[in-house]
């Protein structure tokens, strides 16, 4: 009954995304991000990366947020080929974060809005 119980979140996401969108409109630049952050080359970034920030963590990026979220590491390799000399070289990505959210978030201004994000 998952899959039931995620339809009809859905349509109750849908009733509130018309009702939190008439209050505070759309407004991107509102989004508080997540207080916890992973240090990457000297930047604190704002992410949170299951399981390696531990098993329990949420992919979730933005602050005050509720609703459904995923995340997957993608690992594949690219071809490269040189348009000049020909020469081919196969590339290794790894590692590679994607997160995507939809669900009732909270901005700067306190009002509740209805948003769906992907970051890749």
């Amino acid at each position: 009954m998952v899959g039931g119980a995620v339809l009809a979140g859905c349509g109750e996401l849908d009733e509130l995304e018309q009702a939190t969108n008439e209050l505070g409109g759309e407004d991107i630049n509102n989004v508080v991000p997540i207080p916890a952050t992973i240090r990457l080359s000297g930047v604190d970034v704002h992410v949170q990366a299951p399981p390696f920030t531990g098993v329990d963590s949420d992919p979730s990026t933005v602050f005050n947020f509720q609703g459904i979220s995923g995340i997957a590491f993608v690992s594949t390799t690219a071809t490269r080929r040189n348009k000049v000399t020909g020469v081919v070289e196969q590339l290794d990505s790894f590692g590679n974060h994607m997160v995507y959210m939809k669900g009732v978030y909270r901005g700067f201004d306190g009002i509740p809005r209805v948003g769906t994000f992907g970051f890749v």
